[in-house]
């Protein structure tokens, strides 16, 4: 049987999947490919943690600016998997990328205003569970259309607090595989400004 933390990751690609298949635009293609900007090439880089494997148009300065704001470790496991571009005018775009730490995978919405980062937002997060913690979060992308993503976020925690300790873990004897947990969400809507910033809006949290 899987255990809880091999069952989240596989449920956030398979509502992933689901979502982005219901009117959904392409997440591994560049929109608007016909005016993409000539000045900008594809990165041509030897370094390892970098995967471009759409040719998405990126340059040097790009990939540096998206290292500065959510940097990722360079070792055997780090590495960075860029997605989608997709274009707004001449010089403003977003990106869609990931980035991996050998135990859990972060989905990133980022803007560019003139080539210049401009926003960013987590779309999804999947981080491995220590089942001894008494909280655990988890972020899934439901919907991704045209300039626009919705995302739920979720909070998980014991319905019995006597049995978590004032360090935020279990007590003895106690984890998140055998207490009844009770589970927190909230959806939120990402859309894109014309001066590049990203708008967010909670649309629903529930218990």
């Amino acid at each position: 049987m899987l255990d809880r933390r091999q069952i989240i990751p596989f449920l956030i690609t398979a509502t992933l999947l689901l979502g982005c298949s219901n009117n959904s635009t392409p997440t591994n293609k560049i929109v608007d490919n016909s005016t993409t900007n000539d000045s900008i090439s594809p990165v041509r880089s030897v370094d390892s943690t970098i995967s471009n494997e759409n040719n998405l148009p990126i340059n040097d300065s790009i990939i540096a600016q998206i290292k500065n704001e959510t940097n990722w470790k360079h070792d055997e496991f780090g590495r960075l998997e860029l997605d989608t571009l997709v274009k707004l005018s001449d010089n403003d775009f977003y990106l869609l990328y990931n980035i991996l730490d050998g135990v859990s995978s972060t989905k990133y919405l980022m803007t560019f205003k003139q080539n210049k980062f401009k926003d960013y937002e987590v779309l999804e997060w999947g981080p491995d569970a220590d089942l001894s913690f008494a909280r655990y979060e988890y972020s899934q992308l439901r919907q991704s259309q045209k300039n626009t993503f919705q995302k739920v976020h979720f909070i998980e925690t014991p319905v019995d607090k006597s049995k978590v300790g004032e360090d935020g873990w279990f007590k003895k004897g106690y984890t998140m595989d055998n207490v009844k947990i009770n589970t927190d969400s909230t959806i939120v809507l990402f859309s894109i400004n014309g001066d590049c910033s990203i708008k967010r809006d909670t649309l629903k949290h529930s218990h």
